[in-house]
């Protein structure tokens, strides 16, 4: 568990550990286990952390006031909607993003469309990696765009490479 300082029943400053709470009493005497009553006489409480709910696309999270019970406060978090001007600007980071990222993936995988590579492999392999970059430019068209999950992975396939080609796949 944290402590806080509190001044009328308000928490001031930040949690501190156990360790630095009797390191701020070095002349006390705590038991092993410090009994919350206790340390409000010395004008701090107990501070429990909690994790912030996850947020939708559209959300913030927000701290508020924690809850008090009288020996310990406990963090409280907050869901926000998003103002429709804070949406489209969501929106476009998104969209720009996704864009750059499926820009890089095509650039990461041109080597795949040189002659000479394609003549060293098969037709089945230069279908895989067609079938990929397809998936790629599609993407666009697709109910998540541009909020996309799960990209398309490129083909495990690794190619004879011809001599002082090098290769990026992106992995």
């Amino acid at each position: 568990m944290l402590y806080i300082k509190i001044e009328n029943q308000n928490p001031v400053g930040y949690p501190v550990s156990e360790s630095v709470l009797r390191e701020m009493f070095p002349n006390i005497s705590f038991p092993t286990e410090i009994n919350l009553t206790e340390i409000l006489e010395l004008g701090y409480a107990g501070y429990v952390t909690t994790l912030p709910p996850l947020a939708g696309v559209y959300q913030t999270v927000a701290e508020i006031a924690p809850n008090f019970d009288g020996t310990v406060f406990t963090q409280q978090w907050e869901l926000h909607n998003m103002s429709d001007q804070e949406k489209t600007a969501v929106n476009s980071k998104k969209l720009e993003e996704s864009k750059s990222k499926q820009r890089q993936l095509l650039t990461n995988s041109d080597w795949t469309e040189l002659p000479s590579v394609r003549a060293k492999n098969t037709a089945e392999w230069g279908n895989q990696w067609d079938e990929y970059r397809t998936a790629l430019r599609d993407l666009d068209k697709l109910e998540s765009w541009p909020f996309i999950a799960n990209w398309p992975a490129p083909p495990d396939t690794i190619p004879d490479v011809p001599p002082g080609m090098c290769i990026v796949t992106g992995k």
